[in-house]
């Protein structure tokens, strides 16, 4: 992730990249006035490098923001992924970031607060990554809803970045956590 200058909008802006796969270094700008906290290359790139192979598998991406965690595991061969975000101007880019890279057929997005009656066409997500907003106690309740709506298939992985000042409460199988900054990742199994 780095700052520059966007000489089409004349302001600055974070731009985010794809690290790998048939996408590597396609560069993701963001918008002015809309607070986000996308993923680091540093912690994208580590998250990546602790998953096997992605080819083919589906993903559910919750507070999905730009989308990053999704266009990177495409980029790296998975099949589909879902994309829930509540935010109108991130949707309006996700969609044109989606487009641009001509894989409209493998993303879906869904406009919806994850907490609000979120249904799910399809409960048979193999990875399900949550990067909710921080100091709001969204971690815990992010585990719970994903575990009561059973939106994960037997053996997936979730994994949950959350701030190093929230606790969570929960009886996932931790597989894995490591602390980046001022956030934790961490990987649960079903």
């Amino acid at each position: 992730m780095l700052y520059e200058k966007d000489d089409n909008r004349k302001t600055w802006c974070i731009i985010m990249r794809i690290i790998s796969g048939r996408f590597k270094n396609r560069k993701i700008f963001s918008i002015n006035g809309v607070k986000t906290r996308p993923l680091s290359n540093n912690i994208q790139e580590a998250i990546f490098n602790i998953l096997d192979d992605l080819e083919g598998i589906t993903i559910l991406e919750l507070f999905a923001g730009y989308g990053m965690f999704s266009l990177e595991a495409i980029s790296r061969g998975a099949a589909h992924s879902t994309l829930v975000e509540m935010n109108y101007k991130l949707i309006e880019k996700d969609k044109d970031t989606i487009s641009s890279l001509g894989i409209n057929k493998q993303v879906k997005i869904i406009k919806k607060d994850v907490f609000k009656g979120l249904k799910l066409p399809d409960k048979n997500y193999n990875l399900i990554f949550a990067d909710p907003p921080f100091y709001l106690d969204l971690p815990t309740r992010t585990l719970q809803l994903v575990k009561e709506n059973d939106w994960m298939k037997e053996n997936g992985l979730f994994i949950l970045r959350y701030s190093d000042k929230e606790e969570i409460r929960d009886d996932w199988e931790h597989v894995y956590e490591k602390k980046y900054g001022d956030s934790i990742v961490a990987f649960f199994k079903k």
